[in-house]
């Protein structure tokens, strides 16, 4: 739900910058849920606060399909937050895409 509170608060900023002749690119959210190692990385003289492991690179990897304004998430993870959904939420919001078969 964070995430398409973004999406809606994007446009709005997108439509208020449009009053001026400026524009902000469409963006796309990808969500995974899974193990990664989350801190402080590197050496004593150089760390970076980083998040590291294949969970990650499977979330920027939606991210990276997903086309303007979209959140794409795994299967696993939308079943994890479907509890979390207003009720009716769901059905109105999710549209489900399988490996080449189109919008269901």
């Amino acid at each position: 739900m964070t995430a398409c509170d973004q999406i809606a608060n994007l446009k709005s900023l997108q439509t208020s910058f449009e009053k001026f002749g400026m524009s902000i690119p469409d963006a796309g959210i990808g969500i995974n849920t899974g193990d990664m190692v989350v801190g402080n990385m590197g050496a004593s003289s150089r760390q970076d606060y980083t998040v590291i492991g294949s969970s990650v690179n499977l979330a920027a990897r939606l991210c990276g399909a997903a086309q303007g304004m979209q959140v794409v998430t795994t299967e696993t993870t939308l079943k994890a937050m479907q509890d979390n959904l207003p009720p009716g939420w769901g059905e109105r919001r999710l549209r489900r895409k399988d490996r080449g078969k189109g919008n269901h």
